[in-house]
């Protein structure tokens, strides 16, 4: 389907990876620098022993697996790994960016007239006079019903007031045990994207958390209350709203609701008043927090983290959300369901379909005065303001999906915005292949997801084709996914024998150069020094930045013990650590915080490794020392 179907050419509308909105102009090679746009990875040195840690690791769940009778181990299995693990085929230097380039990116910066930013909802550069974004950004800011401005940092106070709340909390027995705050914190801090699609190129505000002491606080308490955020109305997915339209015969007349700025004009009492009263009293069962110890949390962690502004004034945010915030998406579908049951719960106003995904809500209406009463309600029921879309020809673009009732049946395609820019991934960028075929493949998989109608499908794979070869993706590889997919689609109509179960080994590779090379002699090792007990089994090796999930450590770890305390905690490693004296914590000059395995059981310590620097034969190179897991299988 994908061969020779359409006629491909290459467009230069798409290069630019910057916008200049100011009058300075840039050098030939500050110009080809920005074109490379944000999504554009460069190569760098990985950091010292990272190679050895990744092999480790691996190594790690091979024994793992010999451990639980699945796979056998050949003899020079660990010493072969360990000798790839010495070896750097590569010296780590961008080919990507030379000395001119380099120069570039020094000088760029060095024009106080002006900033460079982001533009908003794309992987461009954007240029903008120093004054205007100084002043746009004090405008959002002096919103006083928004933000407050303070003049002394309150990190410290707010570390201690959050300890001691979490003291109260991890004190009931059985509880949920929350970690307390440590480590060295800050302010945030704001900056703002530049909405290059709109007149007068307004600032979307950023407030960035990380720094501050609530933020890890903020994604633990997030996943707690995530399973009680309000579903009877939430999407989860675009795959999943097309399959809610496929699964029906149209009703009625379709249309939207958008949200304008909910994150930031959420009102953050009225949402956490919800959050507790969900929590508490609409589900039978209740988190394991007392709830006036989670209300301080979250007022904590919303009201009260300080951030800095472009002007070098601190400020808190008193009500909305800031955007990059932990609970942002958490409020939003909070508040969105306090508002939809308000306003769903009219029995004249409820729509024969409904569905919201963040700060769209989709709506199947009964006639054209229906959505307009739906409109008003929203309104008067929320501080939010909505748009409200209904076409005259009964179509509706909603997310990234365009639908169309058609014979009694909803008809779905893709629905690119006008303001696409139809930029990808930068494939100059120094990735593993495998990264850029993924790219291809999200978009193909898409197209298959959304178009209902095989010429639909057609129509949207011409594109996509067409934009991919534009952003300088190959016109073979695209083909190639293409018909991949359709192979893997005909086939689920045709099932073929199953293929023999996978026992699945992960390395997390190290870009370079000579990253191909690298795996594939870490895949000949491997297969050479291991073999499936069962020979139904076929092992697999995943690699390409492979991260672990926890459900992959979770089964191949073992709790060995277990304290009431994080000091008792660090003794009781420190007891481990001395009875099985593992290699890989014998290090010189450093007190590192380490991980050791044994036999598949993890414990984590803290410890002062000078005291043990005995230990290690001076006579010994570093690079022929047996490793952590040769160690560990003598003990």
């Amino acid at each position: 389907m994908a061969s020779g179907y359409v006629r491909l050419y290459r467009a230069d509308e798409n290069k630019e990876g910057y916008i200049n909105l100011t009058s300075y102009e840039p050098t030939p090679d500050q110009i080809k620098l920005l074109n490379l746009g944000l999504n554009c990875h460069v190569l760098k040195k990985p950091r010292r022993h990272q190679k050895r840690v990744e092999i480790e690791v691996l190594l790690e769940n091979i024994y793992a697996l010999e451990h639980d009778g699945k796979v056998s181990i050949s003899p020079n299995l660990s010493v072969e790994l360990l000798a790839e693990a010495g070896k750097s085929r590569d010296p780590y230097k961008s080919r990507l960016i030379d000395t001119s380039l380099k120069k570039a990116t020094r000088k760029l910066p060095e024009n106080e007239d002006n900033v460079i930013g982001r533009a908003n909802k794309s992987a461009m550069f954007v240029l903008l006079p120093k004054f205007e974004y100084l002043q746009k950004m004090d405008m959002i800011l002096e919103d006083a019903s928004k933000f407050e401005r303070i003049s002394r940092d309150p990190t410290i106070k707010l570390i201690s007031k959050c300890n001691g709340i979490i003291d109260a909390v991890n004190a009931k027995a059985g509880g949920i045990h929350l970690s307390r705050i440590s480590g060295d914190h800050g302010p945030g801090y704001a900056y703002g994207n530049v909405k290059t699609q709109k007149s007068n190129h307004p600032l979307r505000p950023i407030i960035s958390q990380i720094p501050t002491p609530t933020y890890n606080l903020a994604k633990i308490l997030n996943s707690l209350l995530s399973p009680y955020t309000p579903s009877i109305w939430l999407l989860k997915s675009p795959k999943e709203f097309i399959d809610l339209l496929h699964s029906k015969e149209p009703t009625g007349l379709i249309a939207s609701l958008d949200t304008k700025s909910l994150f930031t004009n959420g009102p953050i009492d009225e949402t956490i008043d919800f959050i507790l009263d969900d929590v508490y009293r609409s589900h039978h069962q209740h988190l394991d927090i007392p709830e006036n110890r989670l209300c301080l949390l979250l007022e904590a962690c919303t009201k009260e983290s300080p951030f800095r502004g472009p002007d070098g004034n601190m400020y808190r945010q008193v009500d909305g959300v800031a955007m990059e915030s932990p609970f942002g998406v958490l409020f939003a579908n909070f508040y969105m369901g306090l508002v939809e049951r308000r306003v769903l719960s009219v029995r004249h106003l409820r729509p024969f379909t409904c569905g919201g995904y963040v700060d769209d809500i989709f709506v199947e209406v009964r006639d054209r005065k229906h959505p307009q009463d739906l409109h008003k309600a929203f309104i008067s029921s929320s501080c939010l303001n909505f748009t409200l879309e209904l076409h005259d020809d009964g179509s509706l673009p909603f997310l990234d999906v365009f639908i169309k009732p058609v014979d009694r049946k909803f008809v779905t395609s893709v629905h690119v915005k006008e303001t696409n820019k139809g930029r990808f991934l930068n494939v100059e960028g120094e990735y593993p292949t495998s990264y850029k075929r993924s790219v291809i493949r999200s978009y193909v998989n898409r197209a298959f997801t959304h178009c209902s109608t095989w010429p639909l499908l057609h129509q949207e794979l011409q594109r996509l084709q067409q934009v991919l070869v534009n952003n300088g993706f190959s016109n073979k590889d695209v083909q190639s996914i293409i018909m991949q997919k359709m192979d893997t689609y005909m086939r689920c109509h045709n099932p073929r024998p199953e293929k023999h179960p996978l026992i699945p080994l992960h390395y997390r590779s190290i870009m370079s150069t000579a990253y191909r090379t690298d795996e594939r002699l870490l895949r000949e090792i491997v297969e050479r020094g291991t073999r499936p007990i069962d020979p139904e089994n076929k092992l697999e090796l995943h690699t390409h930045s492979t991260l672990l999930s926890r459900e992959i450590l979770v089964d191949n770890s073992r709790i060995l013990d277990s304290a009431n305390d994080s000091h008792r905690s660090e003794i009781l490693e420190a007891l481990y650590i001395k009875e099985k004296a593992p290699t890989m914590n014998l290090q010189n000059g450093i007190t590192p915080l380490a991980l050791v395995t044994l036999h598949g059981h993890t414990v984590t310590t803290t410890y002062n490794s000078k005291r043990r620097t005995d230990r290690i034969p001076p006579s010994q190179p570093p690079d022929i020392r047996p490793t952590l897991q040769d160690n560990i299988r003598r003990t």
